[in-house]
């Protein structure tokens, strides 16, 4: 299993790792080009996260699964 995230944009759903800035600004730049315009929120709980029930270890038929972005873990918070 990855290591859990500790934040998550609340604009993109990106995923934050490690020593996350809790209620700055997103990284993520886009598609388009622009930056993502969420912000990083903290997601520190337990409850929070629960392993991934579509892929195994953040692989799904050989690829990096996109629903838990290749973490193993899902987002739950509601």
């Amino acid at each position: 299993m990855h290591e859990k995230p500790v934040a998550v944009c609340t604009n993109c759903g990106h995923f934050i790792y490690g020593q996350a800035p809790y209620g700055g600004p997103c990284g993520l730049y886009l598609a388009d080009g622009k930056r993502c315009r969420g912000t990083n929120r903290s997601a520190l709980n337990s409850t929070d996260w629960a392993q991934c029930t579509y892929c195994v270890d953040g692989r799904r038929e050989g690829e990096r699964c996109g629903v838990c972005q290749g973490s193993g873990w899902q987002y739950v918070r509601k």
